[in-house]
């Protein structure tokens, strides 16, 4: 037979279920904007190829 909950009871589950709720749309709306700023970050990059312009260091001569 399942235990009755009085009213009081069943607030606090409502509310750790919400807060529960509440945590996890966050923690997933947090991980989806840090991937899409990352994917971006990315393609950014992949277009424009990194070029060296400029004179070429020569090493020194060892001795």
């Amino acid at each position: 037979m399942a235990p009755v909950l009085n009213s009081a009871e069943s607030a606090s589950v409502i509310e750790m279920l919400f807060r529960l709720g509440v945590a996890l749309l966050l923690s997933l709306s947090l991980a989806l904007l840090l991937a899409w700023g990352w994917d971006s970050s990315d393609t950014v990059t992949a277009q424009q190829p990194a070029t060296a312009n400029g004179p070429i260091i020569q090493p020194a001569p060892l001795h």
